[in-house]
């Protein structure tokens, strides 16, 4: 194919004893006039391919007719108000009501439509404080990781005066008064050199109505510019803690004091041993949840009057099932645990009996328990591969749980099968997969199949619905989920399998989830395409390199693909505890040896790629996409294309609009359409 001219140059550098060639760091200027200039013009190239004919027109219309249907999240009960999201399904943005009742009408609140024209603005954290007051919320523009925070009156309608800058995975602590909050912050811009524009994390106190100018600093590590730091008030508004992480691992310490101290912070956790998490407290009596000596989690104990070691209390113990997620509410423990990675809910007393479990609907994931230790309710949102959507309320009083909120699309879930198989992987480990389908497909090795995978992170897969996957299985084709080791469906040991110098294991797991649905005739070589994001983009760009004659199509999305330089961009350094160090020789190996830029070869028939990237992705950087597709282009041998596709103030993919959803997922049919030679 003729792509658009792409120079190289002569660039070899000595890295740990290896020239490393790096031909295209040119494209690492994205701000630079001439590569905006080979950017659109690669767009040009793909659109053209991607959006000729009726294909494109017709899915879209497709997938916004399945779009269109309202949605509603679980409410939160701050102050005996209800705070919830929801959207009419013509909307952009989903929109932050509140209401006085759980019968009694809505108001908005927060309508993030109303912000930009082209829906590039959007809503991100929301905070409310304790008695239902005041709302803090994050704002922020082209999908952008950084949001500026403002805070609403709710009985008002109306803004505070004040808007707090440079925030960026920002935490909102209100005190128990309502008078203010904690938060943690990165450095103003020009106060520091552009390479520690994400270190020198603050924690700073904001009282209602100052301008940021006035807010006061309640802590910083100047000899550990690379920590960050977030803060958390327990339950019973009397205790502050500061969360510290370091950036070299996924451990952390606890800081603690009274609220309104002027003493010292002390420790709560002195050690970066383990993670450890807040869960309750009864005065000076704290339950954590933590991995320490427990990689699939459980609840402790500690007294403030003598945290030793030996003093800890084991509450809750170490389960076969991950516990994913424990929540204080109406006087129990409510603790979320995957089940091979689908939610489980059980109850557990504060002494740490069990008491029962929530029933749920079918095997899927739930998604947020909200509910306060002195409330006897509970809300939160159930999906399944094929259930939209539907919020549950769980009386404690009369233990009983009932339907809240159902979202408007139908679905006959009779029409279709989830099945969990399992492959085995090149070191003997079994791999669970998740397969969902039309109950009447004939599995003769012709089906169309997506195959979906991260494996990283601890980040766990389990059942979620979305609106592009159910409208390609109802179309005919086949979508698969796979839980890959580096994620954390079955715990850290689990994630540790996959991360650093194990990070050849994910690749192999995903391989041989493929080489199943072949052998067993799920799908064939030519019809099945592997997608990922994020991580899941070097997820598959590095399955691609290793195995090119394995796939029919590639879907890589907003990947890390640079394994080299990733940690020089955006917030690239926040990875090092999961992919390691290049600057380190020992990590070097293992990073050169499975980097997919790096080792993309030339006359190699690769097969179809769709690479997709944001102009305003601030956390992983364009970069990356922009040379791995000039590298393709390059070298791969035979007809098979390679596209870059760049959307505009799309960022990383949250806070996107639903207008720009649809395209981009209609952007990927239409690539697969023709790619794999499938009509749906």
């Amino acid at each position: 194919m003729k792509y658009p001219e792409t120079k190289k140059h002569d660039l070899v550098e000595v890295i740990h004893g290896v020239n490393v060639e790096d031909p295209y760091r040119w494209l690492e200027d994205v701000e630079s006039d001439e590569v905006k200039k080979w950017a659109e013009a690669e767009n040009e190239f793909s659109e053209k391919f991607l959006r000729d004919g009726t294909d494109f027109k017709k899915i879209c219309a497709d997938l916004k007719k399945i779009w269109s249907y309202p949605k509603k999240g679980a409410p939160i009960n701050k102050g005996g108000k209800y705070f919830f999201l929801a959207e009419d399904g013509a909307q952009n943005h989903a929109v932050f009501y509140c209401q006085e009742t759980l019968d009694s009408p809505p108001r908005i609140l927060l309508d993030p439509n109303k912000w930009s024209e082209d829906g590039s603005s959007s809503l991100n954290y929301k905070f409310i404080s304790n008695d239902g007051k005041f709302v803090a919320y994050g704002r922020s523009e082209s999908g952008s990781d950084r949001q500026e925070i403002k805070i609403i009156d709710v009985e008002k309608g109306e803004d505070l005066p004040e808007t707090l800058k440079w925030c960026r995975f920002t935490v909102v602590s209100w005190k128990k008064d309502s008078s203010g909050f904690f938060y943690n912050r990165l450095p103003e811009d020009g106060s520091v050199p552009p390479e520690d524009m994400t270190n020198y994390s603050k924690i700073y106190f904001h009282s209602l109505g100052d301008s940021q100018e006035k807010d006061e600093l309640i802590y910083e590590d100047k000899e550990n510019k690379k920590w960050s730091f977030h803060t958390e008030i327990s339950l019973d508004g009397d205790f502050l803690m500061v969360y510290i992480s370091n950036d070299r691992n996924y451990n952390n310490k606890i800081l603690i004091r009274k609220i309104d101290g002027k003493e010292p912070f002390t420790y709560l956790i002195d050690e970066f041993e383990a993670e450890y998490r807040y869960v309750y407290n009864e005065g000076e009596i704290f339950y954590l949840w933590t991995n320490l000596d427990s990689p699939l989690g459980r609840i402790i104990s500690l007294d403030l009057k003598d945290l030793s070691k030996e003093k800890r209390r084991e509450v809750i113990s170490e389960t076969i099932d991950k516990l994913e997620n424990a929540k204080a509410v109406g006087g129990k423990f409510v603790l979320e645990y995957l089940h091979d990675a689908h939610t489980v809910v059980k109850i557990f007393s504060v002494e740490g009996e069990y008491v029962k479990n929530i029933p749920l609907p079918d095997i899927g994931t739930i998604y947020g328990i909200n509910g306060e230790p002195d409330q006897d309710e509970a809300f939160f949102k159930f999906f399944s591969f094929t259930c939209p959507g539907t919020v549950y309320r769980y009386d404690f009083v009369k233990n009983r749980i009932s339907e809240l909120n159902r979202d408007g699309l139908s679905v006959d879930s009779s029409k279709f099968v989830a099945e969990r198989l399992f492959s085995v992987s090149k070191d003997g480990t079994k791999v669970p997969f998740f397969v969902v389908r039309r109950n009447d497909l004939k599995l003769d090795g012709s089906n169309p199949a997506i195959l979906y995978g991260y494996g990283g992170f601890n980040g766990s897969m389990s059942p979620w619905f979305s609106v592009p996957m159910y409208y390609w299985i109802e179309k005919g084709g086949i979508y698969i989920l796979a839980n890959l080791r580096g994620g954390g469906e079955f715990g850290e040991d689990w994630h540790k399998g996959g991360m650093l110098g194990n990070k050849q294991n994910v690749f192999d797991d995903f391989i041989s989830v493929a080489e199943f649905l072949i052998e067993n005739r799920y799908t064939g070589k030519d019809k099945l395409a592997i997608r990922g994001g994020s991580n899941g983009g070097l997820l598959v760009g590095s399955c691609m390199v290793q195995r090119p004659e394995l796939f029919g199509a590639v879907v890589c999305e907003v990947g890390v693909l640079d394994m080299l330089r990733y940690h020089k961009w955006t917030v690239g350094r926040y990875w090092i505890p999961e992919y390691g160090d290049p600057e380190k020789e020992e990590d070097f190996k293992f990073l050169y040896a499975y980097s997919p830029l790096h080792n993309v070869k030339k006359e190699v028939n690769y097969p179809p790629i769709l690479i997709i990237t944001a102009d305003t992705d601030d956390r992983v950087y364009p970069a990356h996409s922009f040379k791995f597709a000039a590298a393709l282009q390059e070298k791969s041998s035979g007809a098979n294309p390679v596209f870059l596709s760049i959307e505009k103030k799309a960022g990383h993919g949250h806070g996107k609009p639903v207008s720009q959803m649809i395209e981009k997922s209609a952007d990927i049919y239409a690539f697969l359409l023709k790619t794999l030679g499938v009509e749906i």
